[in-house]
C-alpha cells in the first residue's frame, strides 16, 4: 500500500539503519561547514540511533509511513467500492482509530490527530474525522440519494488528516528548535548528548511527517510546498541531508 517512491527510500534507509545500529563509534558531529566522513555509519546521540548525517531513520520509516503508506492507502478505499458502509470502517482503521473512536487506543496517524485535539472539549482534527467518517457511513446506508453528502464528508476526512499531519510536522520543529537552545545551558557531557539527542529525534518526527506525503495524488498541499519545507530541514529532496548542522549553527 506504500508510494513505490517512499518504499525504494524505506528500502534504503533499513540498510543504513543496521549499520548505524552496528556502528562501535556514537554520533560523531561533523564540524561546522564541513560533511560526514567518508567512514561514518553514525550511531548513538544519547539514547537515539542517528545515521551519518544526524537522521534518525527509524522516525523517516515509520513517520514517514504514516502518510505514504496509511493515507495512501485510504485514497484507495476512496477511490473504490463505496456501496457498503463497511468501507468506512476500514478508514477508521486505516487511520488509527477504533470504531468507537476511544481516544486511549489509538495507533499510527491517529495518535497524532489525537495529540493535534482538545480532549476535554472534544474538539480538534481527531474529533473532525470521527464526524466526518460518521458522516459518510449514514450517507452510505441512506443509500444514493446522498452521495454528494458521503463525497463532501470524505474530502473532508482526508483535509483532516492532512492538516493534524502539518500541525505535527509544525510541532516537531517548534519543539525540536526549544530542546537545542535549551541544550546550549548543559554542562554535563552526557546530559548534552541526551538532549540533543531529543532533540534530533523530535526534528525527524517533523521531517518524516512531511516527506511521507510527498508525491500523494489527492492532497491540498503540493509537492513543490513540501520541497520546500524539507529545504528548510535541511533534508532537500534526492540529496544528502544536512541534519547535523543543526547541532552546530545554532
Amino acid at each position: 500500500v506504500t508510494l513505490d517512491s517512499y518504499e525504494a527510500q524505506v528500502k534504503d534507509w533499513l540498510v543504513e539503519l543496521v549499520a548505524a545500529a552496528n556502528s562501535p563509534d556514537g554520533f560523531q558531529t561533523p564540524a561546522v561547514g564541513e560533511a560526514p566522513a567518508a567512514d561514518q555509519d553514525g550511531g548513538l546521540l544519547g539514547s537515539r540511533l542517528l545515521d551519518e548525517n544526524g537522521l534518525e531513520l527509524e522516525q523517516m520509516i515509520q513517520k514517514g509511513s504514516f502518510g505514504a503508506a496509511c493515507y495512501n492507502h485510504a485514497l484507495t478505499v476512496i477511490n473504490g467500492d463505496l456501496s457498503e458502509s463497511s468501507a468506512i470502517d476500514k478508514l477508521v482503521e486505516i487511520h488509527g482509530a477504533d470504531i468507537a473512536f476511544d481516544v486511549s487506543n489509538t495507533t499510527a496517524a491517529a495518535t497524532y490527530s489525537r495529540r493535534r485535539s482538545d480532549l476535554t472539549a472534544q474538539t480538534g482534527f481527531f474529533f473532525d474525522i470521527k464526524n466526518n467518517l460518521i458522516t459518510a457511513k449514514a450517507a452510505i446506508e441512506g443509500g444514493c440519494d446522498f452521495d454528494e453528502e458521503r463525497d463532501q464528508a470524505l474530502a473532508d476526512y482526508l483535509l483532516n488528516w492532512e492538516k493534524s499531519n502539518f500541525a505535527t510536522v509544525i510541532y516537531y520543529a517548534n519543539a525540536a528548535k526549544t530542546k537545542i537552545q535549551d541544550a546550549a545551558s548543559i554542562q554535563d557531557q552526557t546530559e548534552k548528548d541526551d538532549a540533543l539527542g531529543s532533540a534530533m529525534h523530535s526534528y525527524a518526527e517533523g521531517v518524516a511527517f512531511a516527506a511521507g506525503f510527498r508525491g500523494i495524488s489527492q492532497k491540498q498541499i503540493t509537492d513543490a510546498q513540501i520541497d520546500g519545507v524539507l529545504a528548510l530541514l535541511l533534508t532537500p529532496e534526492g540529496e544528502t541531508p544536512e541534519s547535523h548542522r543543526f547541532l552546530t549553527e545554532v
